[in-house]
């Protein structure tokens, strides 16, 4: 049989056991849920926003350009743009994403119809500004 005393012990052991295991277990998941998320969880977040980028003389040279054509990004050629072969041959594979615009009526109905999250333009370089309705067919209008 065991004494009262062994019995108490014991008690205070588990007791003090559980206590502890329960810290260890909200450590652990506290320091998960506050964990940065690794770089390949950015990059699929970042690509996972689709763009519309309107590519005007501004900024037809500049190297963000380029790097978004790899993304879920299409690159509509304002009026004069002359980037069209560069970009094409930046990236063959994506070449399709890259549209050339004659006039800005056709840059704004491109915009409309794919209905891309995120616009990326330079309203300083657009004639007319940007169209008001734009706002109904993006979740985002973004100054570059």
């Amino acid at each position: 049989m065991v004494s009262k005393a062994s019995r108490d012990q014991l008690r205070k052991y588990g007791a003090v056991s559980l206590a502890s295991l329960l810290v260890a277990a909200s450590i652990v998941a506290y320091r998960w849920w506050n964990a940065a998320p690794s770089i390949e969880v950015e990059k699929k977040l970042r690509r996972s926003v689709s763009r519309c980028v309107v590519v005007t003389q501004g900024i037809q040279n500049e190297d963000m350009i380029h790097d978004l054509l790899f993304e879920d990004t299409v690159m509509l050629l304002a009026p004069g743009c002359t980037a069209e072969g560069r970009l094409k041959s930046a990236s063959r594979e994506n070449a399709y994403k890259v549209i050339s615009c004659t006039t800005w009526q056709s840059v704004w109905a491109c915009v409309r119809h794919f209905r891309k999250h995120t616009l990326l333009v330079r309203t300083s370089e657009v004639p007319s500004g940007v169209p008001a309705d734009i706002g109904g067919y993006v979740s985002d209008i973004s100054d570059i």
